[in-house]
């Protein structure tokens, strides 16, 4: 089971994928890695969203759905967190949905 975790701490904040670091993907969004943030949308918030969707779903979900993550749960993530990769799904699932949906 994955499981993702963040939390805000004095030295900065920290991302992980099953207890390691994850892997910043700035080469999915363009532009340096400054390091992750979340709770608003902001650079670092997108970072986080386009790493946990290429970790978890492949780069091409990632690059296609991670804006829609962002606004959907890691504008609302609080300082301290955790996401199941069967939530990831399962959220994914229903932006897939959505998207579908605007296409009709």
């Amino acid at each position: 089971m994955s499981l993702y975790q963040g939390d805000r701490r004095p030295d900065g904040n920290r991302v992980m994928a099953n207890g390691a670091p994850l892997k910043p993907r700035p080469d999915l969004l363009g532009g340096a890695f400054q390091g992750y943030d979340w709770g608003r949308d902001c650079l670092g918030a997108r970072h986080v969203a386009i790493a946990i969707l290429a970790d978890r779903c492949g780069d091409d979900a990632a690059r296609q759905h991670h804006l829609a993550f962002l606004e959907m749960v890691v504008q609302h993530f609080s300082d301290h967190w955790s996401l199941s990769g069967a939530q990831v799904d399962a959220i994914l699932s229903y932006i897939k949905a959505l998207e579908a949906q605007k296409q009709r």
